[in-house]
C-alpha cells in the first residue's frame, strides 16, 4: 500500500477529474468508437477519439489550450501524457488499484474537494454585483489609504562598457577603461556625453545615458544596480564602476523622486477590482460558514482516537496542512 504514492495520484488525477465531475466514459476499444469521431491515439490497448481528448481537456483553462493549440511538439507530449493516463488508469483498475484504501480514500479526497470547490464556485458566480459602487470603492479606499504610496525613485543616467572582442585595434582592459572613465569624470568630463560616445547601452546612449523610468527597490532591476543606484546620496553623484552580468556600471543620480500617496483617481480600478472579490469571496465564507457544524459539540477525544489509529498506516512525508481560513467566533 505504501509504495502507491500520492505523487502518483496527484499525477493521475488530469485524467481523473474530468469523469469524476461529468461521469464520461472512455472509448476501450475500436467497437465502441463512434464512427464520425476521429481516432485522436492509438496504442496496443487503448485507442481515444477527438471526444475522449474533448472530455479530459474540458476542464482546462483556455490559456492551457491556447498553449497547446497549433504546436505539434506540444500536441504530441499531451498525446503521450494523457492517453498513457488513460491506459495507466484501465490497468490500474484491473489490477484492483482502486480498491486499496490509501488509493480509495485519496480518490474520494479528490471527488469532495472538486465537488465542494465548485459549489463555491457558483456560489461566487451568482453573487449580483451592484451598478454603483461608489460608496464601497471609497470606503475601501480610506481604509487601504495609509498603504498607498508610491515607493521613492531615483532618476538616474548610467554607462555600460563591456568588453570589446573582436576589436582589430588594441584596447585596455575593462576594468582599466571604466577606471579611467570614472576618474575623468570625477574630474569634471561631461556625464551625458561620455555616455554618447562610450556606453554600450545604445537606448540610452542617445538620451545621454539617461534611463527612462525612475529606479526603485521593486525588485524589477538588477539588485547590484539597484544598490549602486540607492547608495548615492544627493543629485550630481557619480557611483564608482561595478560589475553586473550586462558588463561594467557607472551611475549619476540626477533626481530622487519622494514617495507620494496615490489619489482615489490612480487607484480606482483596482479598488474596484478588490471590492467586487471581496463581495464574490464573502458569498463563498457564507455558504462554507453555514455548513461549518457547532464547535461545542465537536468530541476532540473520538477525533484524537481516529488520528492515531491512523499514524501508524498513514504514508511517510512532509505534513500537509488544510489552506487557513478566516477566523471564526466561538
Amino acid at each position: 500500500m505504501n509504495a502507491i504514492s500520492k505523487a502518483v495520484i496527484r499525477r493521475a488525477l488530469p485524467a481523473l477529474l474530468p469523469l469524476l465531475m461529468t461521469g464520461c466514459a472512455l472509448t476501450h476499444g475500436a467497437a465502441a468508437k463512434p464512427a464520425d469521431a476521429p481516432v485522436v491515439s492509438r496504442s496496443a490497448t487503448l485507442t481515444l477519439t477527438a471526444d475522449d481528448y474533448r472530455a479530459m481537456l474540458a476542464a482546462q483553462p483556455r490559456e492551457v489550450l491556447a498553449l497547446n493549440a497549433g504546436s505539434q511538439d506540444r500536441m504530441r507530449e499531451l498525446v503521450l501524457d494523457l492517453h498513457s493516463d488513460v491506459a495507466l488508469e484501465r490497468q490500474a483498475q484491473a489490477e484492483g488499484i482502486a480498491d486499496i484504501p490509501l488509493v480509495a480514500a485519496q480518490l474520494a479526497e479528490a471527488r469532495r474537494r472538486i465537488l465542494s470547490n465548485a459549489l463555491l464556485l457558483k456560489a461566487r458566480d451568482a453573487v449580483t454585483i451592484p451598478e454603483d459602487l461608489t460608496a464601497l470603492k471609497q470606503e475601501r479606499y480610506l481604509r487601504e489609504k495609509p498603504k498607498l504610496w508610491t515607493l521613492e525613485g531615483r532618476k538616474v543616467a548610467h554607462i555600460l562598457l563591456t568588453e570589446l572582442d573582436g576589436c582589430p585595434c588594441k584596447v585596455e582592459p575593462l576594468a582599466a577603461r571604466a577606471d579611467a572613465l570614472y576618474k575623468a569624470l570625477q574630474n569634471g568630463a561631461d556625464f551625458a556625453e561620455a555616455a554618447r560616445q562610450q556606453s554600450m547601452d545604445k537606448g540610452s546612449a542617445v538620451n545621454g545615458g539617461v534611463l527612462p523610468d525612475p529606479i526603485q527597490r521593486d525588485g524589477k532591476t538588477v539588485i547590484a544596480f539597484e544598490d549602486a543606484v540607492f547608495a548615492l546620496k544627493k543629485p550630481g553623484d557619480i557611483s564608482p564602476p561595478f560589475p553586473t552580468q550586462f558588463g561594467v556600471h557607472i551611475v549619476k543620480l540626477l533626481e530622487i523622486v519622494p514617495p507620494r500617496q496615490l489619489s482615489y483617481e490612480e487607484v480606482e480600478k483596482n479598488i474596484e477590482a478588490q471590492v467586487v472579490g471581496a463581495l464574490r469571496f464573502n458569498a463563498m465564507e457564507q455558504l462554507r460558514g453555514a455548513q461549518y457544524p457547532d464547535p461545542t459539540t465537536i468530541d476532540f477525544d473520538a477525533l484524537e482516537a481516529v488520528l492515531r489509529e491512523l499514524i501508524p498506516a498513514a504514508p511517510v512525508g512532509p505534513a500537509v496542512q488544510p489552506p487557513p481560513r478566516k477566523a471564526r467566533g466561538g
